[in-house]
């Protein structure tokens, strides 16, 4: 039985505001129910005396319908149970409060609407909207998220610091700034199981070995954070990034913002070309240098695709640093020109745009032989990328992407003087 000195604290806010009704007997008995036609009333809450007071305090601070039966008493109240529905024996009392509700015939019972109630001072209104703004949060969609088992959440202490590191990690290396990363406890994981989510979307699934050291394991799975985040940067780039970018480089550079939008540019048109370019590992950090570069070109071409290409030439220094080898070579597989020569036979124009509609049979060779030129220079150690024509550079990034994520495709534009080029294989 439920004491007269029960406080607010036993009550959940919530489940009143999603009850259709309350149905009471005075303040002796108080149950909040919800239904939908079709399908069993469920008992969301129920209580006695001072409980059954706050059920009804809080379904009038929320205008829930207050429902009066005289017939309500201990054996049915003892009958409900919180968070099931009702029993057989419940339905023909329960039908009779939901046909006043919906209005469709009389009852046998005394049955009525409470309208007024007189006010008191309550905190429950307000900690129930406390609990609303609480849960409302949830609708927001974490960016990047790790849930991880419980043997791991036992030593959450040691996932602090280097998550913080690597927000800041990735904001040197990829220009650009992710929300807070926290590691959370999903109970369903095994325990030394985790998941790395991208907007709640599940990108990897793994598991520590049981029995490794707590930083080893936390090392792990950083190092896999931080190169799924930057593969995947680009979907991380929403409008409001894009938005957030801008403003930081308004403050310092106020003249270059004021040339370009809104009335020459548009920050749409600036998030497709900085999601190219994160798409294939460009940082856009460099911010400033990247809208000078389409400043510069705008006369030219509003193309976002075009300027995505004068945009990578200008950062030739850094995508030949990039993709040099420890010894210093810049390892390419080439096109044999016949192959080149296909693929420029089979871009497109319209009045708008311009793709490669290449045959299927012709892909398929192409993906082939590429695949099988990488193979020989994988199986000696080398991270080759392919260089062809700046003509066919994206149209082939965009033919391979699916097939070799992993694959760097610059253009003899991209190419800086004096780079040591050596040539480990040619696509036929």
């Amino acid at each position: 039985m439920a004491s007269r000195n029960q406080t607010n604290k036993d009550i959940d806010p919530l489940k009143i505001r999603e009850a259709e009704l309350v149905i009471v007997n005075g303040d002796d008995y108080a149950f909040a129910l919800k239904y939908s036609p079709g399908e069993t009333p469920m008992v969301m809450i129920k209580g006695r005396q001072a409980r059954a007071k706050d059920i009804i305090w809080a379904a009038q601070e929320f205008e829930i319908p207050i429902i009066e039966m005289t017939c309500i008493d201990g054996d049915f109240y003892g009958g409900l149970e919180e968070g099931a529905e009702i029993s057989e024996s419940h339905y023909r009392t329960i039908a009779q409060a939901l046909a006043l509700l919906y209005k469709t015939k009389s009852s046998p019972y005394r049955v009525r609407f409470i309208k007024t109630l007189r006010k008191r001072p309550s905190v429950l209104s307000g900690r129930a909207m406390q609990l609303v703004e609480k849960y409302s949060s949830l609708l927001e969609v974490s960016l990047v998220s790790l849930e991880i088992g419980k043997e791991l959440h036992e030593n959450i202490e040691y996932f602090r610091g280097p998550l913080d590191s690597l927000r800041q990690r990735i904001a040197l290396e990829v220009g650009i700034v992710i929300p807070e990363i926290t590691a959370r406890l999903n109970p369903r994981f095994a325990s030394f199981a985790y998941a790395i989510k991208m907007r709640e979307v599940p990108i990897h699934e793994g598991e520590i070995e049981a029995g490794t050291d707590g930083k080893e394991y936390v090392f792990q799975i950083i190092n896999r954070l931080r190169h799924l985040i930057t593969r995947n940067a680009w979907q991380l780039l929403g409008y409001t990034e894009v938005e957030a970018l801008i403003n930081r480089m308004k403050a310092y550079n106020f003249r270059l913002y004021r040339e370009l939008f809104p009335r020459y540019f548009t920050i749409p048109a600036l998030r497709f070309i900085l999601r190219n370019l994160l798409k294939e590992g460009i940082s856009i950090r460099d911010l400033s240098k990247i809208l000078e570069v389409i400043k510069d070109n705008l006369p030219m071409t509003k193309d976002p695709d075009l300027l995505t290409e004068l945009v990578r030439a200008s950062f030739a220094p850094y995508l030949c640093h990039k993709y040099k080898s420890m010894d210093g070579y810049l390892e390419v597989i080439l096109l044999d020109p016949e192959v080149e020569k296909m693929i420029m036979s089979s871009i497109r124009e319209s009045s708008q745009v311009r793709w490669l509609d290449l045959r299927a049979e012709d892909g398929l060779d192409l993906l082939s032989s590429l695949g099988e030129e990488l193979k020989k220079a994988q199986s000696l150690g080398l991270s080759p990328v392919l260089l062809c024509s700046p003509a066919l550079r994206r149209f082939l990034r965009r033919l391979l992407e699916l097939s070799f994520p992993e694959l760097a495709v610059l253009s003899y534009n991209e190419i800086v003087p004096f780079t040591e080029v050596r040539s480990v294989g040619i696509v036929r």
